[in-house]
C-alpha cells in the first residue's frame, strides 16, 4: 500500500507539473504569439528576408502611407507625404521605433488568435493613423531646412493630427549617405515623442502656474521692464521695452524680466516641485512607445542661472509631446489626454 501511495504522489506531482507547463505555455502564446509569428524566421510570410503579405496604412482621410503586398512594400506617391510620415509610419528596416509598419505588424497582416495569419478574407488589415495628410505636408514644408519636430494634437480626444520630425528620409530611396552625413544625426528618432529641447518661454506658462497658486497678491504686483533687468550686477534681456507692467501684461507680452523677478521669489525648490508636476522629469507611453525624459535642475544655479531657468532657458530641457500634453491640459480645463496617432 505505501508503493500504491508514493506511486500516487508521484503522478500527482507530474501532472500538477503539466498543467503548470501548460499554463505557462498558454500564457506566453496569448501574450507572445503576435511577436512569434512576424518573426523574420517564419517562412510562411518572409522571402528573403523581405515581408510577403498584404495590409495597408492610411490617414483618417483615407490617404495611402503604406501597402504591403505579396510584391513587397510601397509608400505613399506623393514625396512629401513619405518623408513627412515616415516617423509615424516607419522604415523597412525597423530603426524607427514609433513606427506602424514595425510595432503594429501583426495586425497589419491581419494576425489573430483564432485564425492565426490565415485571415479568412485573404487580405490583411487597414490601420488608419489620425494623422492629416495635408497638415503633415504643410508642416514638413515649414521646417525647410530645420532640424526639429512640429506636434498638432486635439487635446479633448488627444487624437495626433500631425507628427513631423526632421531629418527624414525616402524610405525607398535611403540617401547613401545617411550614416555619415552631420544632417542625419538622430534621424531615427521621432524627435515628437523622443527628443528634447529648451523649452524658452513656453516654460513661462509652469512659473505662471506657481506664481498664481503662490503668491497671494499677484494680480496686484506690477514689474518694471527696461529692455530686462540686472540681477546680481548681470543682465538679463528681454526681446521687449515693456515698462511697468502688471502680471497679465508681463504674460501677454512673455516679459523676460518680470518672469526673473518672480523665479526668484518663488525659488528653484518650488519651481522644480511645478516642473514635476507638469511631467518635465517623467517618462511616459504614447502607443507603447516609452517617451524621452526631460530635466528641470537648479542645484547649483545661482541667482541669475535661476532667472534664466524661469524663462526656460539655463539648462532646462523638455520633450515637446510633454509639453504639447501640459497645454492641452489648460485649454481642456486642466484635464490632461494622452496623445496617439
Amino acid at each position: 500500500m505505501k508503493r500504491i501511495g508514493t506511486r500516487a504522489k508521484i503522478l500527482s506531482l507530474v501532472v500538477a507539473f503539466f498543467f503548470l507547463c501548460t499554463a505557462v505555455f498558454g500564457y506566453d502564446y496569448l501574450t507572445g504569439a503576435a511577436t512569434w509569428v512576424v518573426h523574420p524566421n517564419n517562412e510562411d510570410l518572409y522571402t528573403n528576408g523581405e515581408l510577403r503579405s498584404s495590409g495597408r496604412v492610411e490617414t483618417r482621410d483615407g490617404t495611402r502611407l503604406y501597402t504591403l503586398s505579396a510584391e513587397g512594400s510601397s509608400y505613399a506617391e506623393d514625396l512629401v507625404l513619405r518623408r513627412s510620415t515616415l516617423h509615424a509610419v516607419g522604415d523597412l528596416d525597423g530603426n524607427i521605433n514609433t513606427g506602424v509598419v514595425k510595432n503594429y505588424k501583426a495586425e497589419l497582416i491581419g494576425y489573430s488568435l483564432l485564425n492565426g495569419t490565415l485571415n479568412p478574407s485573404g487580405e490583411g488589415n487597414t490601420i488608419t493613423l489620425t494623422l492629416d495628410a495635408d497638415t503633415c505636408i504643410a508642416a514638413y514644408n515649414a521646417l525647410g531646412n530645420l532640424r526639429g519636430t512640429v506636434g498638432i494634437y486635439n487635446y479633448e480626444t488627444g487624437e495626433i493630427l500631425c507628427m513631423i520630425s526632421k531629418p527624414s528620409f525616402n524610405p525607398l530611396a535611403i540617401p547613401e549617405d545617411l550614416t555619415t552625413n552631420p544632417y542625419y544625426d538622430g534621424v531615427y528618432i521621432n524627435r515628437l515623442i523622443g527628443g528634447v529641447y529648451a523649452p524658452g518661454s513656453i516654460f513661462k506658462l509652469i512659473v505662471t502656474q506657481a506664481a498664481i497658486e503662490n503668491i497671494p497678491d499677484l494680480a496686484d504686483r506690477t514689474f518694471l521692464c527696461e529692455g530686462g533687468t540686472e540681477i546680481d550686477g548681470e543682465w538679463v534681456q528681454c526681446a521687449g521695452n515693456h515698462g511697468e507692467v502688471d502680471f497679465a501684461g508681463a504674460l501677454a507680452h512673455s516679459c523676460n524680466a518680470a518672469f526673473a523677478q518672480l523665479s526668484l521669489e518663488l525659488g528653484g525648490s518650488l519651481l522644480g516641485r511645478y516642473a514635476a508636476q507638469a511631467g518635465v522629469g517623467e517618462t511616459f507611453e504614447v502607443q507603447g512607445v516609452r517617451t524621452a525624459r526631460g530635466s528641470f535642475d537648479v542645484s547649483e544655479a545661482d541667482d541669475v542661472d535661476l532667472a534664466w531657468a524661469g524663462i526656460g532657458q539655463y539648462n532646462d530641457l523638455v520633450c515637446p509631446i510633454q509639453q504639447l500634453i501640459y497645454m492641452g491640459a489648460i485649454a481642456n480645463g486642466g484635464q490632461a489626454v494622452t496623445p496617439y496617432y
